[in-house]
Formats: structure tokens, sequence, C-alpha cells
């Protein structure tokens, strides 16, 4: 028997206040981010900006942390994927997780369960985002490469483009619970008679 009120609802309170959390997250890992990258184009303003050296062709340290930002944007696709896949599976299993820095869900509905899962991925891809951002910002300051700069207002926006909807979390919750319900329904034929 699962652990989980399989098939439950949230209700639309806790979906709205799920969704305000994740929001106040996406708000917070960008500002950090935002803030460095403001000062650095305000830095380069009142520096001139300081181009390279003619003929210098891109600094080593901007090309390994444009590198490191392609990276980035690649494993904070794939890590993501990868986790909420594996969580999704444990549910559809009738196995429940619990996540300890989640204080608005307790992890008792599917609905529930998803939305926490859906934080864990955003926070990590995010996460992703923001050390590749910070690094391209001190690449800058070190090689004062405008391509690192750029790198860096991306992966600002990158994070920005995290911010969670209403009405597109409602279609992936509604897209969520036909994958469990299949899933569930394929795991009891699967089961041993």
């Amino acid at each position: 028997m699962s652990d989980l009120e399989s098939g439950a609802s949230a209700s639309p309170a806790d979906v709205a206040r799920a969704i305000r959390l994740d929001r106040i997250l996406v708000i917070a890992l960008a500002s950090g981010l935002l803030i460095y990258v403001a000062y650095l184009f305000w830095d380069a303003r009142q520096r001139q900006g300081l181009p390279p050296a003619p003929g210098a062709g891109l600094p080593v340290v901007a090309l390994v942390f444009l590198g490191v930002a392609a990276g980035a944007v690649g494993m904070g696709w794939l890590v993501p994927h990868i986790v909420f896949m594996q969580l999704r599976q444990r549910m559809a299993q009738g196995l429940s997780f619990r996540l300890s820095f989640n204080p608005v869900l307790s992890g008792k509905t599917d609905d529930e369960q998803l939305l926490e899962a859906r934080r864990t991925c955003m926070i990590i891809r995010c996460a992703f985002l923001e050390a590749a951002g910070f690094g391209n910002g001190v690449a800058f300051m070190l090689a004062h490469s405008p391509y690192s700069l750029a790198v860096a207002a991306a992966m600002v926006a990158g994070i920005a483009l995290q911010f969670p909807h209403a009405g597109r979390t409602a279609q992936w919750l509604d897209e969520q619970r036909r994958w469990l319900e299949t899933e569930r329904a394929l795991n009891q034929l699967r089961a041993p008679r």
C-alpha cells in the first residue's frame, strides 16, 4: 500500500502558496547575481571599459569561464531532469520523499510531492546558472572581456526565466498527474500476481 495519497490534489491555495515561495526563491537567487553584474557594468563604465590589449585575442580566463557557463547551462538542464525523473518514479511506485527545506507543503498529496520536486529542480538549475554568472563576473574583473560580462548577464536572464507562472504551473501539474496515473496503472500490470 502506498504511503502517498495517490491521485490527491493540493488545494488551489496550497498551489498558490507554493508558487509564491518559488517566486521568492527565484528573485532571491537572481538578485545577488544581478547586483554583482550591475556593479561590473558600472565599474566598466567608470574605467572606460579597459579593453584587453589589442591583438591579444580572448584571454584564457575568459575562455575557461565561457566553457564553465556552457557546462553549467547543460548541467543545469541535465541534473534537475535526472533528479525529477527519479523522484517522480518513486512517487509512481508508491514511495514518498521528504525534502526538509520546504516549510509550505507537507508532502502528503501527489501535487505537493510534485511541487516539492519541481522546486528542488528549480533551485538546482538556478544554482548552476548563478555559479556560472559569478564565475564569468570574476573572469570579467580579471580579463576585462566584454564576452564574460555578457555571459554573466545572460545567466541572470536564465535565472529570471525560472520565474514560475500560475498557468504554466497548473498545466505542468496536469501533465504530471496524467503521467503518474499511467505509470501507476503500468506498475499494477507489472506486479506479480
